[in-house]
């Protein structure tokens, strides 16, 4: 595996085998290089915001190279500690944890991060740098000096061009909260994009260094001293040291903070919009620090010192080039010379022909699109995909301008026709009779004459097809639901429209259901009538009830024979009204009354003896489920549960129309437990006291083991009913006289657990 100096080295080599005549520069970019790279930060910036009552959101913006390893390199810190002093005193305050955000560090492409030039291939692949966002937010005690907040880093990559003894020093990333920062809650500027971190040498670049102030307050941009920091003995000292802070050594006279790095024409920043202008001519890693300060009514409020550093290669580095593309509302991009007809407003999106270039890391703004339209200034954005809506129907010409305002900016023009869909729609006739139909059809739409009309009907009807703007007389022989389509091109758009008619069939009129019930019955009426939409019903269901749905529910709640009439009235379609009546249709028989009563339904499980007395009427047969899975043909007398629980016992009665009904009792059984232990028994065949058991009652399930002195197993068993009779293991043999020990588990209907030890004297 290569470790940074090996990567920067071959790919030196890559570029100088293909690129012959700059050889020489690349043999002295690779000795740079070789140096070493003791470190793995490569910038920040640390900056606040106000929240009130003396609250701050901290925010933390590092950036390392993800190829340094080993004691040369580590990952970010976690956490990050910050500092806080007095500024006027120094007076260490507190330290503030930054913790790694749960999403990690993201990876930045300094491929694609200078707005004129992509670096080589063999070069940018290599490079690796990664950045991460720290953020807290925490609770600021005030003071009139204001405080001063600091985290420190050890130390600089050995292969710095610009400063001593670069392995030596470390970098302090600092700001300064003001004393007014409680009173008038002001929030310090925070730079809006990444420097270009890979520069070609000799080629002229700008890039915008600026920044955005929460509070809108005046921005000044300078070129600034970066700050030591951090030593090889407390790579993060915690606390920081507390300020004023040192800056890092300079070589001078060649260099220093307001010329960085060599360039020709030398490096320029506009203090007003942090544009800053190089030519950079020296390769290899250079520090920088920008400085943005935020004034107020004319008072400096604070300083956000950003540092970084940058890398000069040899190149060569070729241009970006842009076009453009437009993002219809569907999603599809359209060719340039395409009409479209879709409205007049449109998401546009610059797509970058450079294929390494990924726009998520290009800083903003830096495009400039002109919408093309006459006699405004206001169709214009610098957003990276707006959306614009054209004032008027017609043909415009979109510029997109990329770095309008760089020394290398690229332009790509796209010619578009755009129109307001046409949104077309079929009017027609309401829906008819098949008897007599004839249906006239005509377009509805935003559609320019001349204009070509294609019409065609489904189905049967008296004419397929026409392309006349308004047909008329249309029919067709047979009921049913019709698709009628229109096809209409307009001198610039298209478009195709559907409608769904309906023919209906005459009135009909027919009902059924179910003739045979139990009362109460409820029944259900199935209308199998032919009818037109929005046609009424009237039912008259024979017992003085009637009713106006489609398909209604009736309850019959006496016993009789019912004749059942509908009525339909059609008002549209097949206009007609006609009625049928079916002569005892319904037939409700009588049902029983099933009756169950008990002495009680409350007993315990000691005596569990319900006594049931059925009271029904009108039936020919009843039975009962005492609700314990028994079942009793005569539901009338004692009946004993045997087990305790809720049950629900329920008594069924029937008539000889097969009619039921049923009544339902809750019986509890409370459980009972309750266990006698005899301690002796004589198995000699007289018929007293021949076989040993416990008397258990309550249990849900038992057990019972007897052993012999000498701990050997005589006899066992899970039946209530089953007692030892003295033999041992259920042998021919009666065992001798002597002591055995009983061990009894019982489980009862309450889930508890019961255990017995008891002597048994054998006697015979």
């Amino acid at each position: 595996m290569y470790n940074f100096e090996q990567i920067i080295t071959l790919a030196a080599i890559k570029i100088s085998a293909q690129i012959k005549f700059r050889s020489l520069l690349i043999m002295l970019f690779a000795l740079i290089a070789v140096q070493g790279y003791s470190g793995h930060i490569i910038g920040g910036e640390l900056f606040y915001d106000c929240l009130g009552g003396g609250n701050f959101r901290i925010t933390l913006r590092m950036y390392r190279n993800c190829f340094s390893s080993g004691t040369t390199g580590a990952p970010f810190d976690n956490p990050a500690t910050v500092s806080v002093f007095r500024t006027n005193s120094g007076q260490w305050i507190e330290d503030i944890q930054l913790n790694l955000p749960a999403e990690g560090s993201f990876a930045v492409n300094p491929n694609t991060i200078n707005p004129c030039y992509a670096a080589p291939p063999e070069v940018a692949s290599l490079v690796c740098i990664e950045g991460v966002v720290y953020q807290e937010i925490v609770n600021l005690p005030f003071d009139p000096g204001g405080l001063t907040l600091s985290y420190q880093r050890c130390c600089r990559p050995a292969n710095i061009v610009n400063i001593q003894n670069p392995s030596q020093v470390g970098a302090t990333y600092t700001i300064d909260i003001p004393g007014s920062a409680w009173n008038i809650c002001n929030s310090s500027p925070r730079y809006n994009n990444l420097p270009p971190i890979i520069l070609c040498q000799n080629l002229l670049t700008s890039f915008d260094n600026s920044a955005t102030d929460p509070d809108g307050d005046q921005l000044v941009y300078t070129l600034c001293n970066p700050y030591d920091g951090g030593t090889f003995n407390a790579p993060m000292p915690v606390p920081a040291a507390p300020p004023p802070y040192s800056n890092a050594p300079f070589i001078t006279p060649t260099y220093s903070a307001t010329a960085p790095m060599l360039s020709n024409p030398p490096i320029t920043i506009n203090a007003t919009t942090g544009l800053i202008d190089l030519s950079p001519t020296q390769l290899g890693w250079h520090v920088v620090a920008f400085c943005v300060s935020e004034y107020r009514n004319g008072v400096l409020l604070s300083v956000n010192k950003r540092d970084f550093q940058l890398l000069v290669i040899a190149g060569p580095c070729d241009p970006y080039t842009i076009d453009a593309s437009i993002l219809l509302p569907s999603g599809v991009l359209v060719d340039a010379s395409n009409t479209i007809c879709s409205g007049l407003e449109f998401e546009f999106v610059p797509e970058l022909t450079n294929t390494q270039v990924d726009l998520q890391y290009l800083p903003s703004p830096n495009f400039l699109w002109d919408f093309g339209v006459n006699n405004t200034l206001t169709d214009i954005s610098t957003q990276l995909q707006p959306t614009f809506t054209f004032p008027a129907e017609g043909s415009y010409t979109v510029t997109l301008t990329m770095y309008p305002e760089s020394n290398c900016p690229s332009t790509s023009q796209v010619n578009l026709s755009v129109y307001n869909p046409i949104d077309l729609a079929i009017i027609s006739d309401d829906d008819q009779c098949v008897s007599d139909n004839s249906f006239n059809f005509s377009p509805s739409g935003d559609f320019e004459l001349p204009a070509t009309f294609n019409w065609s009907f489904s189905g049967s009807a008296s004419q397929t097809a026409s392309n006349q703007q308004n047909p008329s007389d249309i029919s067709w022989p047979e009921p049913g639901t019709y698709v009628v389509t229109l096809d209409v091109n307009d001198p610039h758009c298209t478009d195709q429209a559907q409608k769904t008619i309906t023919v209906h069939p005459p009135l009909s009129v027919s009902f059924e259901a179910d003739p045979v019930y139990c009362a109460p019955a409820r029944v259900f009426f199935n209308n199998t009538s032919q009818f037109s939409p929005g046609a009424e019903f009237y039912w008259e269901f024979g017992d003085s009830a009637t009713s106006a749905l489609e398909d209604p529910r009736h309850l019959y709640s006496n016993p009789g024979v019912y004749d059942v009439a509908l009525t339909v009235f059609n008002s549209i379609g097949c206009v007609d009204t006609q009625s049928v009546v079916l002569p005892q249709l319904i037939q409700v028989n009588p049902s029983p009354t099933a009756l169950l009563v008990a002495d009680t339904t409350y007993q315990s499980f000691l005596t569990p003896e319900i006594v049931f007395t059925d009271l029904s009427e009108n039936f020919t047969n009843t039975w009962l489920y005492p609700g314990d899975g028994s079942l009793l043909e005569n539901p009338s007398g004692i009946y004993s549960y045997s087990r305790p629980g809720n049950f629900n016992a329920i008594l069924i009665a029937e008539n000889e129309f097969g009619c039921i009904d049923s009544s339902l009792l809750k019986i509890t059984i409370e459980p009972y437990f309750a266990v006698f232990i005899p301690n002796a028994f004589t198995p000699n065949g007289d018929g007293i006291n021949d076989t040993f058991g416990p008397i258990v009652q309550g249990a849900k399930q038992y057990r019972m083991r007897i052993y012999d002195r000498w701990g050997h197993l005589a006899f066992e068993s899970t039946d209530l009913d089953e007692r030892w009779d003295g033999r041992i293991l259920n042998s021919r043999d009666i065992a001798p006289d002597g002591v055995f020990t009983m061990v009894l588990d019982v489980l009862d209907y309450e889930l508890n657990e019961h255990r017995y030890y008891e002597k048994v004297v054998l006697l015979k």
